[in-house]
């Protein structure tokens, strides 16, 4: 069971990842808007005002995972939590150097 486990984190992680690095392809796109959803957006959209976006649409992506595994696996929930857990692995160094390159207001406004 543990293959199908770790087959399952996998192929979610390569969503989710996807997910986190629509930022730096919309950044980087001349016409793309940071935005994860369409609507309208300017390029100068930053990191912070991003990041609500990333994590709303997370959470959807993360709601939906749970309905499905609830159907899958007994212990879905601890499925979920090993997801969760695996992505931020995923994302920490990157999302560290976005955190660098920010500025002391745009941090303290985190909290």
């Amino acid at each position: 069971m543990d293959q199908v486990y770790d087959h399952y984190y996998r192929c979610r992680l390569v969503s989710i990842t996807q997910l986190w690095k629509q930022y730096d392809k919309a950044r980087s796109s001349s016409n793309a808007s940071p935005s994860l959803t369409n609507t309208p957006a300017s390029q100068d959209v930053t990191f912070m005002q991003w990041l609500p976006t990333f994590y709303n649409e997370l959470l959807s992506l993360l709601n939906v995972e749970l309905t499905w595994t609830s159907q899958v696996f007994e212990d879905h929930n601890t499925i979920i939590a090993v997801l969760i857990v695996k992505m931020h692995t995923e994302i920490n160094d990157d999302f560290q150097s976005r955190l660098k390159n920010l500025k002391l207001e745009d941090l303290i406004s985190l909290y």
